[in-house]
């Protein structure tokens, strides 16, 4: 299983991706956290503003597809978008993902 993280302006644009990556089964779960401070670098300036972070999850066969579709329908000219490995999952819910991504 993997978790691919990436940011959001805000809330309406990560349940629109969720929504078809979930129709399009390259993902079975996302959560959408609440919106936070990202303080980075852009076109060497120091920006700061209020985003919204999606932890979508996966198995390790669809996540360069769903990485893919992200960045697609992303509205972010450099979306950071970020793949982790779940190296221990527990067997329910890992069965729970696969059925639901119909593997």
């Amino acid at each position: 299983m993997n978790l691919i993280y990436t940011t959001f302006a805000n809330e309406q644009d990560a349940r629109e991706i969720a929504k078809h990556l979930l129709t399009e089964k390259l993902i079975g779960c996302v959560h959408i956290l609440p919106m936070g401070s990202s303080i980075y670098v852009w076109e060497g300036d120091i920006v700061e503003e209020a985003e919204v972070v999606a932890f979508f999850k996966t198995t390790d066969e669809k996540t360069q597809k769903a990485i893919d579709r992200i960045e697609k329908l992303h509205n972010y000219a450099t979306a950071c978008v970020l793949a982790f490995n779940a190296e221990k999952v527990s067997n329910d819910y890992n069965s729970w993902l696969e059925a639901v991504l119909n593997l």
